[in-house]
């Protein structure tokens, strides 16, 4: 009898499978706890730069499995525009990552915290990136070409004109000296003056335009155009119309007549382009005059330069001092708009997809409703303080939320909000922003209303004017909105409690800081009210202030009455040697432009007359053939009706 076989014995563990799978889980924790967060802090400091131009600092990250919780502390991120300062800062930050969503490739955090946040603080070194990478960095982020890079580039170039050389305190102390020694002999001559030279090359301009308008008048030919009409128009004249058969034989006629119309019309339209491009070459003799006096200036500041004469500009102090902090402010917030259309962008609605017919049956496609975005956070809490490195004065703890963070706007539905508030003694904080990309066109709007605050937080820039105060409150109410690439801000700042200014002037020597405390005594409040509004293209920029009066009147005062006299004897001389050159242009414009524009509109008069008089003609033609018609029309119904009544009187008889 065959032995039998024993049934074989299952292992507890598969050995073959359990020790591939421990190695891998073994190579994956060790992955995790030696390279994993090097990676990831590698790779935020990389996105961070990319994302704002500059350097970005990060002191550790770690993410935990357990949780999906990741961890990063102590971050700095320089600013771009100021690289010793940075942009923010944050002590800590925490998240908790969703599971189910990673599994399609998508995250989505619940909550994400900001402890320590901080903005405008001192660096100990240099946040720029180098040059290429700055290069390639805004290439990416706002391409020059870009409607919004184009505003960037506005911004940027008005900031730095704003920004001007303004009088030195030198110049004021050397005026007084200069003036008296000074003498006009000789130092005005006409061959050098740019107003003689632009107003004869502007008189040759006007008469070479008033001909070729002259010129193009009659290449149209205008009177033969309206003789062409005149047999028309006496045929249409003597056009008898008194029964249907004269109507019907009246048709081609009036047909013809019409034709002549539209000819006419088309005529008037060649006329009116005409006029219109003549009334733009020309314009108004304000913008003529306008232009002389900017000439005429230009020749003062030349003459200026040639007596080695200061500069000295006291109306615009307001915008030299503050108007390039005030655009800086606007470019910034544009620049974080930019950043945010770039990673949340406003797309467009998808178009429904239409059924697919097959030759049996179709395929239809239901659409996915409350499907996540592949990058949401939920909710952002944040703590931090209007304080930090390099900030002088008290500042003010804050804390605020924001929520509907995403990649697809859109998708979600609703935009990303922000609001930060912080009070403490007498001193607010307080800033909201709702950045809508959820249709076509994106709209950032953020709101920001202080008060209470170190006037010195305003980080005025280092002018010999400004002195630093020792005390002195700030309240700032500012709207910025961007959208599409229509910019519209508006600031209102006002300082109060300014106080004595201190002695301490940086670079600046003893008569300097005195000259800086006279000008600035007694002088407590200043306000100062900024708006930017437009596109790239057309950017208005307005800023009014009281520092002009007070700052402008105390600086003529110390540059004295002198220097004036002499500026206001420079400009006599100007306006009497261009006196000749300016009439004369005057005169030619206005002669040039009736010449241009006198023939264009009286052949406009002739063609509308002639219009209105074929039309006329042919209302009247129409109305008599209707009537015509009417008329036949009434007498056989009338007929129709006698021969009815003669028949039922036949009928009764």
């Amino acid at each position: 009898m065959a032995e039998e076989k024993k049934p074989k014995r299952t292992a507890l563990f598969r050995w073959k499978y359990a020790v591939p799978a421990l190695i891998l889980i073994v190579l994956v924790t060790a992955f995790n706890i030696l390279f994993l967060d090097g990676l990831l802090k590698a790779g935020f400091i990389r996105l961070g730069e990319l994302m704002f131009g500059a350097k970005v600092e990060i002191a550790s990250v770690h993410f935990r499995f357990s949780g999906l919780t990741l961890t990063v502390r102590d971050v700095a991120v320089a600013d771009k525009q100021a690289p010793m300062k940075n942009l923010f800062e944050l002590s800590s930050a925490r998240a908790g990552l969703k599971f189910l969503p990673l599994l399609s490739k998508k995250i989505n955090i619940p909550e994400l915290s900001l402890e320590g946040v901080r903005w405008g603080t001192a660096r100990k070194t240099s946040g720029a990136l180098p040059p290429s990478q700055q290069k390639s960095y805004a290439a990416r982020l706002a391409p020059a070409d870009s409607p919004t890079g184009k505003l960037l580039t506005t911004l940027e170039t008005r900031a730095k004109s704003e920004w001007q050389a303004l009088p030195a305190w030198e110049n004021i102390q050397k005026a007084k000296d200069q003036v008296s020694s000074l003498s006009l002999q000789g130092v005005v001559r006409p061959e050098e003056l740019e107003t003689i030279r632009q107003a004869q090359a502007l008189r040759q301009s006007y008469q070479d335009k008033a001909g070729d308008y002259e010129r193009q008048v009659k290449s149209l030919d205008v009177q033969a155009k309206l003789q062409a009409v005149q047999p028309a128009l006496e045929e249409l004249k003597g056009l008898q119309v008194q029964s249907p058969q004269d109507a019907a034989a009246a048709k081609e006629k009036i047909e013809n007549a019409q034709r002549k119309v539209q000819e006419l019309q088309a005529l008037g339209g060649q006329l009116q382009d005409l006029k219109s491009r003549a009334e733009t070459d020309f314009g108004q003799a304000a913008g003529l005059t306008q232009r002389l006096n900017e000439w005429k200036e230009k020749d003062l500041q030349t003459l200026s330069s040639k007596l080695n004469l200061p500069s000295l500009s006291f109306g615009n102090l307001a915008r030299s001092l503050v108007g390039s902090l005030w655009l800086n402010r606007v470019q910034r917030f544009v620049d974080l708009a930019n950043l945010a259309r770039k990673y949340m962008p406003a797309r467009k609605a998808k178009q429904k997809k239409i059924t697919q017919p097959r030759l049996k049956g179709m395929d239809v496609f239901f659409p996915r409703r409350n499907v996540p975005p592949a990058f949401w956070i939920q909710k952002i809490s944040l703590s931090g303080s209007t304080g930090g490195a390099g900030k002088t004065g008290e500042s003010v703890d804050f804390s605020g939320r924001v929520t509907d963070v995403t990649s697809d706007p859109r998708l979600l539905g609703t935009p990303t909000r922000a609001e930060v508030k912080g009070t403490q003694g007498g001193r607010e904080y307080a800033l909201s922003a709702v950045l809508d990309h959820t249709g076509d066109v994106p709209k950032d709007t953020v709101t920001l209303a202080a008060r209470g605050l170190s006037a010195a937080a305003l980080d005025l820039p280092a002018s010999d004017y400004l002195p630093r105060f020792r005390e002195g409150r700030l309240a700032v109410n500012s709207l910025l909105t961007l959208e599409g690439d229509r910019l519209d801000c508006a600031l209102t700042a006002r300082f109060t409690g300014l106080g004595a200014p201190s002695p301490a002037q940086a670079g600046a020597g003893d008569d300097v800081r005195k000259l800086v405390a006279e000008l600035w005594r007694g002088i407590d409040s200043v306000h100062v009210d900024a708006q930017v509004a437009g596109k790239a293209g057309d950017l208005r920029f307005n800023l009014s202030s009281n520092l002009d009066k007070l700052l402008g009147d105390r600086l003529k005062a110390m540059a004295g009455e002198k220097l004036a006299e002499l500026r206001s004897k420079l400009m006599a001389e100007i306006n009497r040697y261009t006196a000749d050159s300016q009439q004369k242009l005057l005169e030619q414009y206005g002669l040039s432009k009736n010449t241009a524009l006198g023939p264009i509109l009286d052949q406009q008069k002739s063609v509308q007359d002639q219009i209105a008089a074929v039309q006329n003609l042919i209302k009247e033609k129409q109305a008599a053939a209707q009537q015509a018609v009417e008329a036949e029309k009434k007498k056989a119904e009338e007929q129709l009706k006698k021969g009815a009544q003669d028949q039922l009187k036949k009928l009764f008889k």
